[in-house]
């Protein structure tokens, strides 16, 4: 699991419902916390292809987490090149980041230590109150399925920023 900062909390799982154009089945494998599981895309990776989480009231989110599946000594292979980051403003929904690109977090943190390395994305972006959050593949990895094992949204504590 991800290390929030001090200022971040997870958004409790029950609190997201998934749904994606790319393909439905075993989306609830990204809210399950296990290392195991994982969602695939029914085709290769498409510019457009999504993952949408619906949050079950407004909240102030400053991050996204993207966990990739990861069994030794396999690279993960289902990632993107870039992706856009929208959140649902009022019924709208406007870009929070353009054309990220995939990097790996340097660190992670596993039962409260850290480790180096992990297929682990972190994409921050300055807080919004928000409805919901789509990762859209801007750039996709060409003759490549989008394969994730979780999904994970920080959402910024009260007080935290001014």
């Amino acid at each position: 699991e991800h290390d929030q900062a001090d200022n971040d909390s997870l958004v409790p799982r029950s609190a997201i419902t998934l749904r994606s154009n790319a393909g439905e089945e075993g989306l609830e494998n990204l809210l399950d916390a296990d290392s195991l599981s994982f969602w695939s895309s029914v085709d290769q990776q498409q510019p457009g292809f999504l993952v949408e989480a619906m949050l079950d009231q407004p909240r102030v989110i400053h991050r996204v987490t993207l966990h990739f599946p990861f069994i030794y000594p396999e690279k993960p292979k289902g990632h993107s090149h870039s992706v856009d980051i929208q959140g649902l403003v009022e019924g709208n929904w406007i870009t929070l980041v353009d054309d990220h690109p995939h990097r790996f977090d340097r660190l992670r943190f596993l039962n409260g230590h850290p480790v180096y390395g992990g297929m682990n994305q972190t994409i921050w972006f300055s807080p919004r109150r928000i409805q919901g959050l789509r990762v859209v593949i801007n750039r996709p990895n060409p003759k490549r399925k989008r394969v994730l094992n979780g999904v994970e949204l920080g959402e910024q504590r009260s007080g935290a920023f001014p």
